[in-house]
């Protein structure tokens, strides 16, 4: 007959419950061990994706309103995107060009690509005109006149951009166009505020 401990319970029955026990909470601590780890990963590859492949801005200003909402939240995809081959209507998130002298404090510039390489971009009758003919552009306000656009031809490697808030907005009119390698993402979609979530 096994031994019995003070409480009157057998030695060996008490020796098994706590092998058990430390068997639980072995199991216990590598289950928190891979579950940390995992989400270690998880928040590695989320920080990952936020800095180099995808990345929220915030929209400074008016320039693209109605489509884009002033103070926005907006999400450019930063990698898997051929700068050199962007089409035009294409909304771009590019470095403040060196010309642009309007606020220096900001570092991203948000606009929409109107003319591409070899095009020759103009304005008449407040109309946007490419090679000669107007443009179509359903994402500008009814009413809205493009003016200034002093007919030019997009150099290679270079787009034009302007805002879709014609009248109020620091663009390519100004500053010229933009090179390709200034461009650091492609917006693909608007997430703040609720009520303007869009897909681009």
């Amino acid at each position: 007959m096994p031994f019995a401990d003070d409480r009157g319970e057998p030695r060996a029955s008490v020796g098994l419950a706590a092998y058990r026990g430390r068997r639980r909470r072995v199991r216990r601590l590598r289950w928190v061990a891979r579950s940390s780890v995992l989400v270690g990963l998880c928040v590695a590859v989320v920080l990952a994706l936020t800095r180099f492949a995808f990345q929220f801005y915030a929209v400074p200003s008016a320039s693209m309103l109605p489509t884009l909402a002033v103070a926005g939240r907006i999400w450019a995809q930063k990698i898997g995107i051929n700068v050199e081959h962007l089409s035009a209507g294409t909304i771009v998130v590019f470095k403040r060009p060196p010309t642009d002298h309007l606020d220096p404090n900001i570092a991203d510039v948000v606009k929409r690509i109107v003319a591409v390489p070899g095009d020759v971009v103009s304005s008449a009758g407040g109309h946007l005109l490419v090679d000669g003919q107007v443009v179509r552009e359903p994402y500008l306000r009814p009413g809205t006149a493009t003016t200034g656009v002093v007919s030019q031809v997009v150099p290679p490697g270079d787009y034009f951009v302007m805002g879709d808030n014609r009248g109020n907005s620091y663009d390519s009119r100004f500053f010229g166009p933009i090179p390709a390698t200034s461009i650091v993402g492609k917006v693909v979609a608007q997430v703040w505020p609720p009520s303007e979530l869009r897909a681009f």
